[in-house]
């Protein structure tokens, strides 16, 4: 079943703390929540943490450089 993949895909897939964000791309907590807050960075609530889907991360670069 292709929703199953597809489903299971989504599950799988790596998720960033800021701190990974910021160790990648060489900039502060303060730019990623101006990402998030000012430029539409998509982020995944989890139970007390924020995460980012790799995925949102890396389409959300392309289209910010």
């Amino acid at each position: 079943n292709d929703t199953e993949g597809a489903s299971q895909e989504k599950k799988s897939e790596k998720l960033l703390r800021v701190k990974d964000i910021q160790e990648r791309y060489g900039v502060s907590r303060q730019t990623v929540n101006n990402w998030i807050n000012k430029h539409g960075l998509q982020v995944q609530h989890t139970p007390g943490n924020v995460r980012f889907k790799e995925s949102d991360v890396l389409e959300f670069m392309e289209k910010f450089k």
